[in-house]
């Protein structure tokens, strides 16, 4: 290779080193800084759709609140009477055996003498009576029942 360089002339060598630097920087052109510079732009392009996205998230987040405070300020009131409403949810979800006495001296605020219940199922009924029909537990007082597992007797006074 020495030999072949050194009986090229001087223009010659000039000419084969200036085109061998030009394909140096071809190649490194393509195979260095193009796949840099696209890998950027595709990363811009996916910084600006989750920019977006955060954007209509964002939005969409405060939509949701405004409806749950809209949801929980007016609670579904279809004209039943609140005893109506725990009669009909007490049945639903297998808590209206445990019911064995309801006073009701206010309509909005009826006493609940429970027995024997069922300390899971009764939370999720008060969680229901709050979410769905706006109840909230005044008062509660709940003993545990020593014969059975898992089972209250108490009274409990709910509120609208």
């Amino acid at each position: 290779m020495i030999d072949y360089l050194q009986k090229l002339s001087l223009r010659e060598r000039n000419l084969l080193l200036g085109g061998m630097s030009l394909l140096l920087c071809l190649g490194l052109y393509a195979f260095a800084y193009a796949p840099l510079i696209d890998g950027q732009k595709k990363l811009d392009a996916a910084l600006a759709n989750q920019q977006q996205l955060k954007i209509f998230l964002t939005s969409l987040n405060a939509e949701v609140a405004q409806l749950r405070q809209n949801q929980a300020e007016q609670p579904a009131d279809d004209g039943q009477s609140p005893l109506a409403i725990i009669d009909a949810s007490s049945s639903q979800l297998d808590i209206k055996p445990c019911i064995k006495q309801i006073v009701s001296e206010d309509p909005a605020s009826p006493h609940l003498g429970l027995e024997k219940c069922n300390f899971d199922k009764l939370a999720a009924w008060l969680a229901v009576l709050q979410k769905q029909n706006g109840f909230s537990v005044k008062q509660i007082q709940l003993n545990r029942e020593p014969a059975t597992l898992g089972q209250v007797s108490g009274k409990l006074v709910l509120s609208r």
